[in-house]
């Protein structure tokens, strides 16, 4: 509209200009001088850059209004001026003109500012906007990145969302900033979906596949319209999953339940800023009107809603004074006040007439006898509607509930007949066939169809036809669908080159060694799905992304995009700890499983110290020692502390080496290690008996592990099997111990732990864990620290968090266990955060023993069977996990036991269980 006013106005100038000097004959028009004015930080110089007008140069007429239109638009176009402005000077005599233009600059943005944001942090609105510091902008700018705000709150479930904006120049800089209010108003939530037109599927099974949800309480049930959107494509999976190929969603549509308070909500308040000022002007003259009746109900609207008033001061006679009403927000307030109590309700209905009122509805209302709470405050909404320029209830959305409708036509139920295959010679009918999920006669389900054609792929890829095609075609007869696949199956594919990307720590051939595909080699799609679990299991990625390009007839190159784990794959850890029987402890651990370059290695440092325990601890582990699948490593240790109640403190100091490989038998899943420790362990004099506490503990172990979980942190499918056996005996020791002059009395005993743990999928993300762990110890001269304890969450056998660390087995002779966990895990962000569900249960098996007492062996019975797996503690409780980098796996448990009462019983006048909630704390490596 600016543009065309311009050419109009330059249109008439020009022509009654030249219509004056038609006497002169002048055909043309010179360009004498170009002034310009208005700007402040753009250059002249660049502003006479964009005009099409020179000075010193003479135009026709018609040719100069073209040449003026064309400079105006050149000036917009730059974005540089929120306002242009051209004058025309013509001179006295002759053919010359003058050029007067006026910009406006557009400000320079120095900040964006919010106000009111609650819910949403500041960087993520700040994320959602375009608007950059030291850019110019304008209020198309301002408005564009206000609706991008509104909705993104929308996306979020803030339907009721209202933001306004406001700008100031700052004095120092010159600059604008800019300033956003929000209102962000209540979520809206889902009351009811309500399905029309089904007769064959019943409607919880169609509102059960949506991913919009009702409320409950352990729901919030949001309501997202791109969720619902989504919803349609999800209902239409769900029937063609039970044969309803031709079904349709023939509408959504979302209806607000009204709002049973009648509540006035911010930002639907009135129609527009003025009729918002007019409101404020109209109600600020009532409340000083000391005759009206709404200064006294405002004054008791106020007094009941301040605490101070309504505790120390019972006189109604006492006023409280009304400050003035000057901004939405407090009128909102001083509205729902006359809504919500009750007694101001009732005065207002009871001071007016039925004439006062145009409605009919309000006039019928007030001939009513009596009113319940919710007549009278829709009859006091509606009042207030007729006396105050403000929205009306009914056309607007301010309630905080909806109702989702969804209409469908459901159609013919459809049927599976027969599948036959054309153009497959790799492949015989036989083994297509066997992949057929669908038998001739059963429903045609759509879902199990998609998967059956997938696998056509699979199977194809397997023997490296990447290039295979497999088209569909139906034959549809009455209720039955005939399947005709069309098989272009090509020539297998091979690889040619296998790249690495993104991997700025790790080297290459860490990498490379996990990959089993290699140059040359004919493409495998299992091949490739293994080398993807490989390299995850190496645990020093985020991410892992395989890809496969095309670069020929037959060849293809191997791409793997790694991201390597935020801040390093290491663990740091410090800090300090307190206990009553050890006092301040000082704790430091360094563990990282990729050091050296980025070889692969791992090294671990821990360190404790305090005046009542010292532990220290340095290890370090080869996986590829010389290049080969040998994994070799070793560790040190030293510690010593003092217990209340125990004569001497407890000092260990020890080694232990080991060395393992992988094996390709049974299959290239296992895992299996041996290992050498010794530790020297002093404590006293030991008591007779089969428990010993001084001496040294000589020892040989094997472990063979069968490990396919599909990510190493938090895996979702797959087992883990591990078998531990270890011989503690003197082979080897006494010409040591005599070389070293210290005790010779030594450990010999057996034992053996078992653990198998499984992971499945469930539903969507959810997934569940159940992991059984059992062990045995025998032998004539057990080490004490050997016998078996459980109870919280690390640092004895198993998980039993509902009881007290170590409590179970604690003055037993615990030379067997049994435990077992299942848990349900969530994922709120993969790989960075988890919600669990718990149930825990186990126990450990013996006799009480006074250790001045202590059993002989040959009084001893087989551990074996003292297990019983009818007699364990239980308890079930929530928790969550956070992975951290630099710090690993932080997580906390609420556990509650299931069997107090049994363990007081067992566990008398040693420990107690009140049956509350025992909270565990965690810091886990995640490697």
């Amino acid at each position: 509209m600016k543009y065309i006013l311009i050419l109009l106005f330059l249109c008439n100038l020009g022509h009654s200009q030249f219509l004056n000097k038609q006497s002169s004959q002048t055909l043309t028009n010179r360009v004498q001088n170009i002034f310009v004015f208005g700007n402040q930080v753009v250059d002249e110089s660049l502003i006479r850059a964009r005009l099409s007008v020179q000075e010193g140069k003479e135009y026709h007429p018609a040719i100069l209004q073209g040449k003026v239109a064309e400079s105006i638009r050149a000036l917009y176009s730059s974005s540089l001026f929120g306002d242009v402005e051209v004058e025309i000077e013509y001179a006295q005599s002759g053919n010359g003109i003058n050029f007067y233009i006026k910009v406006s600059e557009k400000p320079t943005l120095l900040e964006v500012l919010f106000e009111g944001e609650d819910e949403l942090a500041e960087q993520e609105l700040k994320e959602h906007i375009q608007l950059l510091e030291g850019q110019v902008f304008g209020p198309a700018d301002i408005e564009r990145n206000r609706q991008r705000l509104i909705q993104h709150y929308r996306t979020e479930g803030y339907l009721l969302v209202d933001i306004t904006y406001s700008t100031e120049v700052d004095s120092e800089t010159g600059k604008t900033r800019v300033l956003y209010s929000i209102l962000e108003g209540q979520k809206v939530e889902v009351a009811k979906i309500e399905v029309e037109g089904n007769r064959l599927l019943d409607s919880e099974g169609i509102v059960g596949s949506m991913d919009s949800e009702i409320s409950h309480w352990f729901n919030d049930g949001e309501y997202k319209e791109d969720v619902f959107k989504a919803d349609k494509d999800s209902i239409l999976k769900y029937y063609r999953s039970f044969g309803y190929i031709d079904a349709q969603v023939l509408e959504t549509r979302t209806e607000y339940i009204p709002d049973p308070t009648y509540h006035f909500y911010n930002g639907q308040f009135t129609k527009d800023f003025i009729s918002n000022q007019q409101l404020l002007k109209t109600l600020n003259r009532d409340l000083k009107n000391i005759g009206h009746p709404f200064t006294e109900l405002a004054v008791k609207a106020t007094r009941q809603s301040n605490p101070y008033y309504r505790r120390f001061r019972q006189n109604d006679d006492q006023g409280v004074l009304v400050r003035e009403i000057t901004s939405e927000v407090q009128a909102v307030e001083l509205f729902n006040r006359y809504l919500d109590l009750e007694n101001l309700r009732q005065q207002i209905i009871s001071r007016v007439t039925v004439t006062s009122f145009k409605s009919s509805e309000i006039k019928k209302m007030l001939k009513q006898d009596k009113l319940n709470e919710d007549e009278e405050r829709k009859l006091v909404r509606l009042m207030l509607e007729e006396y105050y320029p403000v929205l009306k209830y009914r056309e607007i959305n301010t309630s905080s509930k909806v109702r989702l409708v969804v209409k469908v036509e459901e159609g013919r139920k459809y049927y599976m007949g027969n599948a036959v295959f054309l153009g497959n010679e790799v492949l015989v009918d036989d083994v297509l066939r066997s992949m057929v999920s669908l038998d001739s006669g059963d429903v045609f389900n759509d879902s199990y169809y998609q998967q059956m054609k997938q696998s056509f792929f699979n199977v194809y890829r397997e023997d490296g036809y990447l290039f295979v095609r497999v088209e569909d075609s139906k034959d549809y007869q009455d209720s039955i669908i005939n399947v005709t696949f069309n098989i272009v199956e090509g020539k297998p594919a091979h690889v040619r080159l296998v790249q690495i990307n993104g991997n700025t720590t790790t080297k290459d051939k860490v990498v490379r060694r996990e990959i089993k595909l290699f140059p040359g080699d004919t493409y495998r799609q299992s091949s490739m799905e293994r080398s993807f679990r490989d390299i995850m299991q190496l645990n020093y990625f985020d991410n892992v992304v395989p890809d496969v390009k095309m670069v020929g007839g037959q060849a293809v190159d191997l791409v793997f995009d790694v991201q390597e784990r935020e801040a390093g794959t290491g663990q740091f850890t410090a800090g300090m700890a307190y206990s009553g029987a050890q006092g301040m402890v000082g704790t430091l651990g360094l563990s990282i499983p990729n050091c050296c370059l980025g070889d692969g290695q791992k090294a671990d440092l821990n360190i404790q110290y305090g005046a009542q325990k010292q532990d220290y601890s340095i290890g370090f582990s080869e996986p590829w020692f010389m290049d080969k699948p040998i994994r070799l490593g070793g560790s040190i240790n030293y510690s010593w502390a003092e217990y209340d109640g125990w004569d001497e403190p407890v000092t260990r100091t020890g080694f232990r080496v080991f060395t393992g490989t992988r094996l390709t038998w049974p299959d290239d899943y296992f895992y299996i290690q041996g290992d050498y420790s010794f530790q020297y362990n002093l404590q006293g004099e030991n008591d007779p008996g089969v428990v010993l506490r001084t001496g040294i503990e000589s020892a040989i172990g094997a472990t063979i592990i069968r490990d396919d979980k599909n990510l190493p942190i938090f895996p979702t499918e797959g087992s883990r099997i591990s078998l531990n056996v270890q011989r503690a005996v003197p082979i080897g020791v006494e010409s040591l111990t005599e070389s070293l002059g210290i005790n010779r009395q030594y450990f010999e005993f057996w034992q053996t732990d078992l653990n198998m743990k499984w992971w499945f999928p469930l539903i969507g993300k959810l997934s569940i864990s159940l992991d059984n762990r059992i062990g045995i110890i025998t032998g004539e001269k057990i080490q004490y620290r050997t016998l078996y304890r459980m109870g919280g969450l690390l640092g004895y056998q198993g998980k039993l968090r509902g009881y007290g660390n170590g409590q179970i087995g604690a003055g037993k002779l615990g030379r067997s266990y049994y435990n077992f966990t299942s848990e349900l895990i969530y994922p709120i962000a993969e790989q960075r955060f988890y919600l669990q569900g718990f149930f825990d249960a186990g126990n450990v098996y013996g006799d009480f023993y006074d250790t001045a007492l202590a059993p002989d062996a040959a009084d001893l019975r087989n551990p074996g069977e003292d297990v019983d797996l009818t007699n364990v503690y239980g308890d079930i409780g929530v928790g969550f996990r956070i992975i951290i980098p630099m710090l690993g796996i932080i997580g906390f448990d609420w556990a509650w036991p299931l069997d107090a009462d049994k363990f007081n019983r067992e566990y008398k006048n040693r420990a107690t269980n009140d049956g509350g909630v025992h909270m565990n704390f965690v810091i886990e490596q995640g490697f």
